[in-house]
């Protein structure tokens, strides 16, 4: 006989959890299929999660500690390989869309479900979970396998253009620059699908420190003003001096960097890029707007996905995996920050907005006061 399945539940709102005891004691009479677990605060269940064994987590997403979205966000961070099921008693399609697409396993309404129902809701969910656990373990395998080759061809690569292996022809060195290019390319898709996975598992490393935002964004926005100029687009970039951030460098660069390089793709020549950050309310807003091909809603509730790619557009050949942007997104969350993008419709440009929490400014050490003057004699 199986184990039965661990379900955690999280549920301020004692007559609610009552329900869902009982709705699984009638569906499961035996008491075999389910053992059940009710905590009653995020911080309980986060403590709960850190001690392992908990195949589903049966969670409302309005809790006295936490609130919205952001509750699904910091369950998955302690415990992203846990199946999350939001069970709230709101019947809003939008936050059951929202709770999905930021990976819910499904999404359930307070009294619309029976004990059978909840019962194959909750089996199903953990089955997912298991599946999804074996494919990105298989992606692991396959970015660390395909990492191994392409080590020495680069090496070689650059060793045959630095001339260590003879003198080149005009045409030769071209042909060669071609190639490094592509596998320099193929380089960043491992690195895409090792970063992605890392995720998934929570392992991937996220070094937070104080760092000089201002010039990060700069530079980054730097980085592709040659790239833009080769395809006709005019960069502008207006930074608010002197921000500060407590985050990690490499990989807000490398959000900045995915955020620049789908403009520069996805906006046809003659077209404009704007780079702008500015504080906001403890935040710093950082946009990237582009005068591009822009997205319809359905593109844009699609956009985040992992392998999601933005369908009916010119530039769709030259699209790479679909990983960069839920990376980026995946990297801003997991800094405290957000990620998102707007768009008017199609041939209306696209808007991403990247935020990522500011340094609170240190307090001014007060002048020391200079002594009275003694006084006169």
């Amino acid at each position: 006989m199986d184990d039965p399945l661990e379900v955690l539940l999280v549920e301020d709102n004692p007559t609610d959890a009552r329900l869902v005891r009982e709705l699984l004691r009638d569906a499961d009479p035996g008491s075999r299929a389910f053992r059940l677990e009710h905590v009653t605060r995020l911080t309980h269940a986060l403590e709960r999660l850190a001690q392992g064994r908990v195949d589903v987590v049966l969670l409302d997403l309005h809790l006295p500690d936490s609130n919205g979205v952001e509750t699904l966000a910091r369950i998955q961070l302690k415990a992203p390989d846990v199946a999350v099921v939001v069970h709230t008693g709101l019947n809003d399609d939008a936050l059951a869309i929202e709770a999905v697409r930021r990976g819910a396993q499904d999404y359930l309404t307070k009294g619309e479900v029976d004990g059978h129902r909840l019962a194959q809701v909750l089996r199903h969910a953990a089955a997912r979970r298991s599946v999804e656990r074996v494919r990105t373990r298989a992606v692991s395998l396959a970015a660390h396998e395909l990492r191994g080759p392409l080590t020495p061809i680069q090496s070689l690569l650059q060793m045959l253009l630095a001339g260590e292996l003879g003198t080149l022809s005009d045409e030769q060195r071209a042909a060669a620059q071609v190639v490094m290019r592509n596998v320099a390319r193929m380089a960043g898709l491992v690195q895409d699908l090792a970063d992605a996975a890392r995720i998934q598992e929570g392992t991937l490393a996220m070094r937070a420190q104080e760092v000089p935002l201002s010039a990060l964004v700069e530079e980054a926005a730097a980085s592709f003003a040659e790239p833009a100029r080769q395809a006709g687009l005019d960069l502008r970039v207006d930074v608010e001096p002197g921000m500060q951030a407590w985050a990690d460098p490499r990989r807000t660069t490398q959000a900045m960097f995915n955020l620049l390089s789908n403009a520069v793709k996805f906006t046809p020549s003659p077209g404009r890029i704007s780079v702008t950050a500015d504080a906001d309310h403890g935040l710093a807003r950082i946009e990237v707007r582009d005068s591009g091909v822009g997205l319809t809603g359905e593109q844009l509730a699609g956009l985040f996905r992992p392998f999601g790619q933005v369908h009916g557009t010119p530039q769709e050949a030259a699209a790479g995996m679909g990983l960069g942007l839920y990376l980026s997104r995946m990297l801003a969350e997991r800094q405290g920050g957000r990620l998102w993008a707007a768009s008017a419709g199609p041939g209306q440009g696209t808007t991403f907005t990247l935020e990522v929490p500011l340094l609170a400014p240190r307090a001014e050490a007060p002048e020391p006061e200079a002594p009275e003057a003694a006084p006169a004699h």
